[in-house]
């Protein structure tokens, strides 16, 4: 996740009904309203409104599926934009029947000879790769190669991670990253919590500096068509200076960044905010897209903490399981080093 000072990802939901395709598009800022779509070619115009932050994403539905837009601003191109994703309206339902009607179906009556050829060829040197013979050698390959490259290395750097972790781990707590890159800690939020509360959490991720770190809410306040109430909400979380006018005058904002996205409230089952999550091995195939979809990432066990808790005390929480040596240098940057347990 790319730190921002005021960053808004909108991903879409998947939908049981079948409606217009709808894709997440391009924008170069969040002072634009929709113009008009035709064909593969969508319009935005500036607006009047002042507000902050950079290049964002916007839903927008279109006639027919496309595999490329043309994005306008204005009258002017902003760019060509490729689309990857080209249905989000399959249902999990519908998801589910395609998979079971493919599983009943008898490969080998759709497959050529060669295929189921080299179909069971392909098994066979799969199993070969389980045996404890194979796996043995493989371990003494590794081991090999590791003590050949540790020799080559300047004192204190090492090519076990969990070796690195435990010794050098420590300097890069005080006011560098120590989350892994697989690691996250999601913060559920949403309008209805208090203010002041929210406001909390955003300037605690600031003082952490966790670029895997980010408040969540499930989805846009009002209507989707209507993006302003959501932006203004945002931004007043993210303001340092609650009082300051962000429409009149440049405010000082957290370096917190704020997500939205459904589908990661519905892969930890979250019910209720606030709420904060710790998993570790986040693993994406397409890092720009949610990682709450269970096609696109996948990850270990999350540890969940709801209440309304400080950031620091719900981590601690989590801690006495998690045992984690990340999680351990991110609440010393919260509120010092020391035993907790």
């Amino acid at each position: 996740m790319k730190k921002k000072s005021l960053s808004l990802i909108l991903l879409l939901l998947m939908v049981t009904t079948a409606r217009a395709e709808q894709y997440l598009v391009d924008i170069p800022h969040l002072c634009v309203k929709l113009d008009k779509v035709s064909g593969s070619n969508v319009s935005f115009v500036t607006t009047d409104e002042k507000c902050q932050g950079g290049p964002s994403k916007i839903p927008v539905d279109f006639p027919a599926k496309v595999t490329q837009i043309e994005v306008t601003v204005d009258g002017k191109l902003f760019k060509k934009q490729q689309i990857f994703q080209s249905n989000f309206d399959t249902s999990i339902a519908d998801v589910k029947a395609r998979a079971e009607a493919f599983s009943n179906i008898n490969p080998n009556a759709i497959e050529s000879p060669a295929m189921i050829k080299a179909r069971e060829a392909a098994s066979q040197a799969y199993a070969a790769t389980q045996t404890d013979e194979y796996k043995g050698k493989i371990q003494a390959y590794k081991d090999t190669l590791e003590k050949d490259i540790q020799a080559k290395l300047p004192e204190g750097f090492y090519t076990d991670t969990q070796k690195y972790t435990k010794k050098n781990q420590k300097e890069e707590k005080k006011g560098g990253v120590s989350l892994d890159a697989g690691d996250r800690i999601y913060i559920f939020i949403s309008s209805s919590l208090p203010p002041s509360v929210v406001r909390t959490y955003a300037a605690d991720l600031h003082k952490i500096a966790e670029p895997n770190a980010a408040l969540y809410m499930r989805g846009v306040i009002g209507d989707i068509s209507k993006l302003k109430p959501t932006f203004s909400y945002i931004a007043s979380i993210l303001r340092k200076d609650p009082q300051c006018d962000f429409t009149s005058t440049k405010c000082d904002m957290f370096g917190t960044e704020a997500i939205i996205d459904a589908n990661v409230f519905r892969r930890y089952g979250i019910d209720r905010v606030p709420a904060v999550v710790y998993v570790r091995n986040v693993m994406s195939h397409d890092p720009e897209w949610s990682e709450g979809d269970l096609t696109n990432t996948k990850t270990s066990s999350p540890f969940v903490v709801y209440g309304d808790s400080s950031l620091a005390a719900a981590l601690l929480e989590i801690q006495k399981e998690a045992k984690s040596p990340a999680l351990e240098g991110v609440i010393e940057k919260l509120i010092g080093s020391g035993r907790y347990f």
